[in-house]
Formats: C-alpha cells, sequence, structure tokens
C-alpha cells in the first residue's frame, strides 16, 4: 500500500510494468493505498470508520471522506483522459457510499460480524484495483480490475490441510477466464480475498495481500 499511495510511487509502478510487459504477463497484486505509514492508510481508515460506526460515533464520516480525497487526488494527478476519469471517479464513489451506508447500519447494529469485518476490510483493495487499473488504462495498457472478494462465497477454512490447494484451482480458474477474452490483459488483482472463514485477519493475519500474490504466484 505504501507503495501505491502517491502519484510519484504509481509512477514507479508503470516502470515495472513497461519493463516487464513485453517479455511476460504481468498480474499486479494491490494492496490498500497508503501514504507514508499504515496508520494513516486506507485499511486503518477503514477500521476505524467501522469501530466509530459499532460505538454510535458521527465521525465515521470523516475518516471515509478521508479516504475519498486520497483516491480522488490520485485519479486527477494521473488521469488526464475524461472519460477514464470519471469512469475510475464513479467506481470510488459507489465503494465508498456503501461503505457510508453500511456504517450508518453498525449504528443501529452496534455489532460487527467478521463477515461484515471483512466487507470493509475489502474496499480498500478494490478501491486500489480499481484505480489501479484505471491508470494503466490511461497508458496503453489493457488493465483489468479483479476483484477476489467474492471468491469463496461458503468460506475458505485456512485450518484445514491443503487449503491453498483449493484456493489455487479456484484463483486459476479466474485468470483463465480473464485471458480468454482478453489476451493482453494486465490483471490488477485485490489484496484480500474472501470470505475467510473467521475473518480474514484470524485466517490469515494483516499481511493478506502477500499472501494473495504467494496464491497467485
Amino acid at each position: 500500500g505504501t507503495s501505491l499511495g502517491s502519484p510519484a510511487k504509481l509512477e514507479k509502478m508503470l516502470g515495472i510494468v513497461k519493463q516487464h510487459k513485453p517479455k511476460a504477463n504481468i498480474i499486479a497484486v494491490v494492496s490498500a493505498f497508503s501514504t507514508e505509514t499504515k496508520a494513516e492508510g486506507t485499511t486503518s481508515r477503514l477500521l476505524a470508520a467501522a469501530d466509530a460506526a459499532v460505538n454510535a460515533q458521527p465521525s465515521f464520516k470523516d475518516f471515509i471522506d478521508r479516504i475519498e480525497d486520497t483516491h480522488l487526488d490520485i485519479i486527477y494527478s494521473m488521469l488526464k483522459t475524461h472519460t477514464l476519469r470519471e469512469e475510475v471517479r464513479n467506481f470510488v464513489s459507489s465503494e465508498l457510499k456503501t461503505i457510508r451506508l453500511f456504517c450508518e447500519a453498525l449504528q443501529v447494529i452496534r455489532e460487527l460480524s467478521p463477515r461484515s469485518h471483512d466487507m470493509i476490510i475489502g474496499c480498500g483493495e478494490r478501491l486500489a484495483a480499481g484505480v489501479v487499473a484505471g491508470v494503466l488504462r490511461e497508458h496503453g495498457f489493457q488493465g483489468v480490475p479483479v476483484n477476489l472478494s467474492n471468491l469463496w462465497p461458503d468460506g475458505l477454512d485456512t485450518s484445514r490441510v491443503g487449503y491453498h490447494h483449493h484456493a489455487k484451482t479456484a484463483i486459476t480458474t479466474t485468470f483463465d477466464s480473464i485471458y480468454k477474452e482478453n489476451p493482453d490483459a494486465v490483471p490488477v488483482v485485490t489484496g484480500y480475498l474472501g470470505h475467510i472463514k473467521g475473518g480474514i485477519l484470524h485466517g490469515v493475519g494483516r499481511g493478506y495481500s502477500d499472501f494473495t500474490a504467494a496464491l497467485v504466484s
């Protein structure tokens, strides 16, 4: 996330893609954007928003507004094509509208289940995948955002022996479909993948984007 959270860092990402894409297929696995520290990053702000909502504090809106500002700054700096910029901006607004509505519901429910917790966490990676794919398209690559949030609707049990074989099969099927439709695609994959039984932080840990990258490779 700290490798992607500014226009300058995204320019470095573009350099890597330009260097390697002519020689091989590239799949980018992205974390939620962070600026300089994870404490000020998207995931931390999403968790803070959820905590504020559960405790009936209206400050959850401030955390979400900051997330939106971070992503809009990148969109307006990196995307010069009007139609593409509006498409990605609308995507970000739609994702965050869902989170705002969900947090409003949490103010009433006053409880956050593992699955709901994961839904909020996964928003950061969905935002990052959408923006990074847009940046790639702006520069002539066929960036395709890939949302792995619902890869296992019934849940993946990471406590079971051999669970990673099931995980890799599901991921392979996803990419086979993408490349069949577009052989030149550059998939931009959410580091969050789900649903993980018991919640992704319990089943995998905070480094779940690294886990996803290992499975994709």
